[in-house]
């Protein structure tokens, strides 16, 4: 009987919460908490919402005589039967939220999302400062019309518990310094901290460093687009735990130098700085994840990447460096991801990067990257590659064969999942800071600018089935290799604007998964592969400004693309094309010495139909006037003419003649 009573003191104890997600717990909650959510629901009403997926909404399930701790979006407390959780967010939640709201009636809420609904004429009531006991409060809005307003009411500083809150989009919020200060003192355990979009106009620059630096426990500030100003210091944010920092689109915030950072953090993500990038963080030893894109970091990249390195993500893409790509990034072997695109390197292709067996993204596109790609030094180079885009430099030479034929992954068609959901590129980042055991803290997506389809599109997750090759814009020769079509698992292939040459190789035909496809302005010869009709998942494609010639081929996808796709290409015929194909059209096309000795004469077909027409005019009428005239007097007697006669006596039986010939030869033509 006593290990029974042990037992269940520590069920109770060591599992103090459950959610109406668990069906084995059924607790009858607290009658007047019944009463008050229900109350609640009734006061707005419930609309769909464009901004949100939600399908089911969760009050649904809210029913008059049901017990609360089962419904949908309502978290109860195991032992004492309290609504602790209230998650309500893209509710559809269309209304007011009055300051006498019945949610003010349960106390005991630890957690309260309420975001994205559609609050009309709300202000942040006092009342908020009751909950006490909250832990997480998400009130973010989705537009300026349904979001919360007025001034931040100082009883928000009662909220010593908050480990988050989000405040984001509510335009018309306004903080007034002495609130935020007395927020940042009171809620020591606070991680997470969104602002963005909120009114901060009236709070000095110089102050944020005091607010903040109070916090030692901050991991995410966000404090875009809230009306900072002034001119912005080295000193400022020195934040010992920061790993994500956001400070964009504040246009009056002048000197963004990057800030005093810990760098003895596992992840670091900052937004809208200048100046150049810390030595510590590329030396780190701890550090996971460096996101520094779309910021204005100048200069070069520090050599001294650390061999006992864990960095499994760097992203560099749309800064100012220059110089070169530090060879030392060789020995982050965990490297998975590396974008410095949109940047101003100078330097040839990295080749000691195929030593990396990890790396899935590879983004150099729009530097001043120059010169052929060499050959291969180890065997296996990229084996893992699901995404190489190196567009927008001066490369040189032939298309880089070598490791096109190395590139396993993209060979492999295994990658969209049978339900139809999809696997994003992910890392899990681990944290050490607590313990000696190394725990999983959370997973990490990879995001980044792909440009799809002919357009630059950003995604906030990568899926891993988007295989993506993307050599345009450089300056490569010679002929497209055929191993291209082993490549079975891409997506998107782009190699317009180079100098290549030859047919299109029939293996591209195999590439069934392909949904983008450019080949344009180049200088290519031959027929369009009639195996590209295979290719049913294909929505883009451009040929255009090339040396094409011969029948479109038609049916299936090729039935969707329009004259677009085709354009600069003077010998194709067929639809889309006005230009109807006739039997030469049809036929295989010309040797590449033939068609090299036609262009280089100048002396097509064209030329001799038009030599052909006008010779048989000419002939015409050259025999007409022969049969007029008489002469010469054997030919006119071959085709069954009288020559004249030099007896003027017979004249007019020689005209009678002359006549009934003439009539012959309108009748024979």
């Amino acid at each position: 009987m006593g290990w029974l009573l042990l037992c269940l003191h520590v069920f109770l104890f060591h599992f103090p919460s459950f959610s109406s997600s668990s069906p084995s717990f059924n607790f009858l909650c607290h009658h007047h908490e019944n009463s008050a959510l229900l109350q609640f629901k009734s006061s707005f009403t419930i609309s769909t919402l464009p901004w949100c997926d939600e399908t089911l909404m969760k009050t649904n399930t809210w029913k008059n005589g049901s017990d609360c701790c089962s419904w949908h979006g309502v978290t109860c407390d195991t032992v004492s039967g309290h609504v602790i959780g209230l998650n309500l967010g893209c509710e559809g939640l269309t209304g007011t939220l009055q300051p006498n709201s019945t949610l003010f009636h349960l106390p005991h809420l630890q957690t309260l999302n309420l975001s994205h609904n559609q609050f009309y004429d709300t202000h942040f009531h006092s009342k908020f400062g009751g909950f006490t006991s909250l832990t997480h409060l998400d009130l973010s809005s989705s537009n300026s019309y349904s979001s919360f307003q007025g001034k931040v009411p100082p009883q928000i500083s009662h909220l010593s518990k908050l480990i988050s809150l989000h405040l984001s989009q509510n335009f018309e919020l306004v903080w007034k310094e002495s609130t935020l200060k007395r927020l940042v003192q009171n809620a020591t355990n606070l991680k997470e901290l969104f602002l963005d979009e909120t009114d901060m106009s009236s709070i000095k620059l110089n102050s944020i460093d005091l607010l903040f630096n109070l916090s030692s426990s901050l991991v995410t500030l966000n404090l875009r687009n809230t009306g900072l100003r002034g001119s912005f210091k080295k000193c400022n944010l020195c934040l010992p735990s920061i790993q994500q920092l956001y400070m964009s689109e504040n246009n009056q915030l002048e000197g963004h130098q990057v800030p005093e950072l810990s760098c003895s953090s596992n992840f670091l993500r900052i937004l809208d700085f200048s100046g150049t990038i810390p030595q510590c963080l590329v030396s780190s030893s701890r550090l996971q994840v460096l996101d520094l894109q779309m910021n204005k970091f100048h200069g070069t990249l520090a050599n001294k990447f650390s061999k006992d390195g864990k960095l499994f993500t760097l992203n560099l893409f749309g800064n100012r460096l220059e110089g070169r790509l530090p060879e030392t990034l060789s020995q982050c072997q965990n490297l998975e991801v590396l974008n410095i695109g949109n940047n101003k390197l100078e330097d040839k292709f990295p080749d000691w990067l195929q030593s990396l067996q990890d790396l899935k993204v590879l983004v150099l596109r729009d530097n001043k990257l120059h010169g052929p790609i060499s050959n291969l030094k180890i065997n296996n180079s990229f084996p893992s590659l699901i995404i190489f885009d190196i567009s927008g430099n001066t490369f040189s030479g032939p298309l880089p064969k070598a490791y096109i034929e190395q590139f396993e992954t993209m060979k492999n068609v295994d990658r969209i999942i049978e339900d139809g959901t999809f696997e994003y590129i992910e890392s899990a980042i681990y944290d050490t800071h607590e313990s000696a055991e190394i725990d999983v803290r959370s997973n990490y997506y990879y995001s980044m600018s792909v440009t799809l389809k002919g357009i630059n599109m950003p995604m906030v997750k990568i899926p891993k089935m988007l295989v993506s090759i993307d050599l345009s814009r450089n300056m490569f020769e010679g002929e497209i290799p055929n191993d291209i079509g082993e490549l079975h698992s891409l997506m998107g292939l782009n190699l317009s604007h180079n100098r290549l040459v030859g047919h299109i190789p029939q293996s591209m035909g195999n590439l069934t998964n392909l949904e983008w496809l450019d080949l344009s302005s180049n200088m290519l010869i031959g027929m369009i592969p009639a195996k590209f009709t295979n290719l049913n998942s294909l929505e883009v494609l451009n040929l255009s400004n090339n040396h094409l010639v011969g029948e479109i081929p038609q049916g299936k996808q090729f039935n969707t693309f329009s004259n677009d796709s085709y354009e600069g290409n003077s010998e194709l015929c067929g639809l889309p094309l006005s230009k109807k194909c006739g039997p030469e059209q049809q036929s295989p096309p010309a040797s590449p010495n033939k068609l090299w000795n036609e262009e280089k004469f100048r002396f097509g077909w064209k030329p001799v139909a038009i030599g052909y027409g006008c010779g048989f005019v000419f002939g015409i009428g050259l025999g007409y006037c022969m049969f007029l005239i008489g002469r010469p007097r054997w030919l006119v007697m071959i085709f069954g003419g009288q020559p004249k006669r030099r007896v003027r006596r017979r004249r007019t039986r020689v005209r009678r003649t002359n006549g009934s010939t003439m009539n012959q030869m309108i009748q024979m033509s």
